[in-house]
């Protein structure tokens, strides 16, 4: 400010050199009360933080790239309010109990509508869905392409089954 006359209100830093590294890391935590919230998301990042680094290095930063929720649905960019059962603890009936709390939980609350979003190959909880009263709606279309980490060549994908 004093060599060049003016009052620096802000400043753009670069860091650069071979010294500087980007990493990739995931962090795993339980959602604890069932739907995800802010907190759960801090402590995600923190469990994405919390990798052996060496004595003379820093995290300078850490930014989320997305959210993976019980095993299967992948880049989620902001899954607050979402649920979800990881693939170990399915058909012991915490989707269902899940489910039925939060509609028991809007209708307390004087109504609503309640969305859910269901991979096409869980045929268990798109039954459930059903058996609850949900009705299928618009569907979102979801497109893939895997390329072998070697070649880049395209692989092959299973094509989804329609459920209905």
């Amino acid at each position: 400010e004093l060599m060049a006359g003016c009052e620096v209100r802000s400043v753009y830093a670069s860091i650069s050199g071979n010294h500087v590294q980007c990493r990739n890391s995931q962090g795993i935590v339980p959602i604890r009360d069932g739907e995800v919230t802010y907190a759960d998301l801090d402590r995600v990042l923190d469990a994405a933080r919390a990798v052996a680094i060496p004595a003379d290095q820093r995290i300078l930063h850490a930014i989320p790239r997305d959210y993976v929720l019980d095993d299967s649905q992948e880049g989620i960019r902001n899954p607050v309010g979402m649920t979800g059962v990881r693939r170990e603890e399915r058909g012991r009936g915490v989707a269902k109990a899940l489910k039925v709390a939060a509609m028991r939980a809007l209708a307390a609350a004087g109504g609503g509508e309640i969305r859910t979003f269901n991979d096409p190959p869980n045929r268990a909880m798109l039954n459930m869905n059903r058996a609850l009263g949900f009705q299928r709606g618009p569907t979102h279309s979801r497109y893939e392409l895997h390329l072998d980490p070697v070649t880049g060549e395209r692989r092959p994908i299973a094509a989804p089954q329609d459920p209905a």
